[in-house]
C-alpha cells in the first residue's frame, strides 16, 4: 500500500472562465487549499506586479459552493531588494494559527523561505538554494501539526522544516543529497512519526551515488536498503505491507539504462530495521 503525502487540487484548464475545481497536481505559482475555513477549496497564485521581480503578490479567488472560483482579490506585498518573487508554496496552519498560513519560495532565489500571514510576509526561514519543490501534508514528529518538505534540483539538498507550537519553522531531523528525489511517507518504526523511504540520487561530491533508504521522523540514522554507483541506474521506492501485519515493508525497482527492471522486497521487523525478502 503506498501512503501518499494528501490530496492536492488544481484547476481543469478552463478554471479561468469559473470552471469547477479537479483534484491533480497544482500548476507552478498556485496554491489550492481552503484558505477561509468555508470547506470549499480556494486557489492562490503567486506573482509580481513589476519587471524587476520585488514587488510581490498573491491572486485569490476564494471557492464558491457551486464548484466555481470567485473574484480575483489581489494582495501586493514586498519582501526586498535581495529577494526575488516567491513562485512556489504550500498553505499550512502554522503553531496554533486557525487560517492557513503560506509558505512560499523563489525557485531562483538564494534567500530562503518566507511565510505569509494575512498575505503579508512575517518571517523568513533558513531553507535550500533555488528550491523546486515544496510539500506538506506530513507530520515527522507527531505533534499534529504538518510540517514542510523542501528540495533543490540545482544542490540535490532536501531538508524537513518542523512546523513548532509557536507558529515558527525550524529545521527537522530528516535531510538527504537528493537530485529531483522520489519518496513514500509511511510510520516505519511504528513510533507515532511519520519517515521517509526515499530514492536518493546524490549528484554532488563526495557521496556520487544512487540508493534507497528510509530517513526517519526521530532523527535515528537512516537505514540503507540497496545502493550503486551506477548513476545511469534509477530506483523507484514503494511501501508494502507484505505479510498483513500492519507495519509497512519497502520495495525498490531498480530499472538500468538498458536491462530489465528488478523488483527487490525488504521486510520491516516494526521498529525499522529491514531484511531482504522474497516478494508477495
Amino acid at each position: 500500500m503506498l501512503v501518499a503525502l494528501g490530496t492536492t487540487l488544481t484547476l481543469s484548464p478552463t478554471a479561468a472562465s469559473g470552471a469547477t475545481v479537479s483534484p491533480r497536481d497544482a500548476p507552478f505559482g498556485t496554491i489550492i487549499a481552503d484558505l477561509n475555513n468555508d470547506g470549499i477549496p480556494d486557489q492562490a497564485t503567486l506573482g509580481h506586479t513589476d519587471s524587476a521581480d520585488t514587488q510581490c503578490s498573491v491572486t485569490v479567488r476564494y471557492g464558491q459552493a457551486d464548484g466555481t472560483l470567485g473574484t480575483p482579490n489581489v494582495h501586493p506585498y514586498t519582501l526586498g531588494p535581495q529577494h526575488l518573487c516567491p513562485d512556489e508554496g504550500v498553505a499550512v496552519k502554522l503553531g496554533h494559527h486557525k487560517r492557513p498560513d503560506l509558505v512560499v519560495a523563489a525557485s531562483f532565489d538564494e534567500n530562503g523561505t518566507t511565510v505569509l500571514t494575512n498575505f503579508e510576509p512575517v518571517a523568513t526561514y533558513p531553507g535550500v538554494i533555488q528550491p523546486q519543490l515544496i510539500r506538506t501534508g506530513v507530520d515527522f514528529n507527531n505533534d499534529g501539526r504538518q510540517d514542510v518538505i523542501e528540495a533543490s534540483f540545482q544542490t540535490s539538498d532536501l531538508i524537513t522544516l518542523l512546523n513548532t507550537k509557536q507558529g515558527t519553522l525550524v529545521l527537522g531531523p530528516i535531510h538527504a543529497c537528493a537530485f529531483r528525489p522520489q519518496y513514500v511517507i509511511a510510520d516505519f518504526d511504528q513510533d507515532g512519526n511519520q519517515d521517509m523511504l526515499l530514492s536518493d540520487f546524490c549528484a554532488a561530491p563526495p557521496g556520487i551515488g544512487l540508493s534507497a533508504k528510509v530517513l526517519f521522523g526521530n532523527g535515528q540514522p537512516p537505514a540503507t536498503l540497496i545502493s550503486t554507483q551506477d548513476t545511469s541506474m534509477q530506483y523507484t521506492v514503494f511501501a508494502i505491507d507484505l505479510n498483513y501485519d500492519g507495519v509497512p515493508d519497502a520495495g525498490v525497482i531498480a530499472t538500468p539504462f538498458r536491462g530489465t527492471p528488478t523488483v527487490s522486497y525488504f521486510r520491516n521487523d516494526g521498529h525499522g530495521h529491514f531484511t531482504p525478502t522474497a516478494g508477495p
